[in-house]
């Protein structure tokens, strides 16, 4: 299996085509305040991975490879999202013989609530099936801007 990811900023998955619909896509530098955001997951499946349960997390973590806490994060708990993923070979989508034996593909969305995130450093959202890694992106948050001070002295 195979994720590409896109960070956005929205993002809406259509199950009934297959599509998704993007605002803002393809950023990699955010920040220092961020606001609400998504990430877009395509998935690429080998036909004969998508029968059966899957188990998914995305997880964001720093440069050092470490879980993402962000401030406010209810019990300190690490940013991620897990669950199942069930992939259908057999979907009406795939109605010709000829398309049997081909990779099934499928995209679905994170949404994420303002984060409030050390500034000036790198992240990293990963995406894992059954406790393997099958893509990431990373990103960098810009760093807090310091105004500089008007020094009178040297003005005079």
């Amino acid at each position: 299996m195979y994720a590409y990811i896109i960070l956005c900023d929205s993002a809406q998955a259509d199950p009934s085509t297959g599509k998704m619909h993007m605002l803002g896509a393809g950023w990699t530098v955010i920040g220092p305040q961020i606001p609400p955001f998504s990430v877009a997951i395509f998935l690429q499946v080998p036909w004969e991975e998508a029968e059966g349960r899957h188990f998914f997390e995305v997880r964001l973590l720093d440069d050092d490879g470490k879980p993402v806490v962000p401030e406010g994060s209810p019990e300190g708990a690490p940013l991620a999202h897990k669950g199942r993923l069930q992939i259908n070979p057999d979907s009406p989508l795939l109605l010709e013989d000829s398309a049997r034996k081909l990779d099934v593909y499928s995209s679905f969305v994170v949404s994420v609530s303002a984060l409030k995130i050390p500034p000036g450093r790198r992240y990293r959202w990963v995406m894992e099936i059954d406790g393997k890694e099958v893509g990431s992106r990373s990103f960098v948050v810009r760093p807090e801007v310091i105004p500089e001070e008007n020094d009178e002295s040297e003005q005079a």
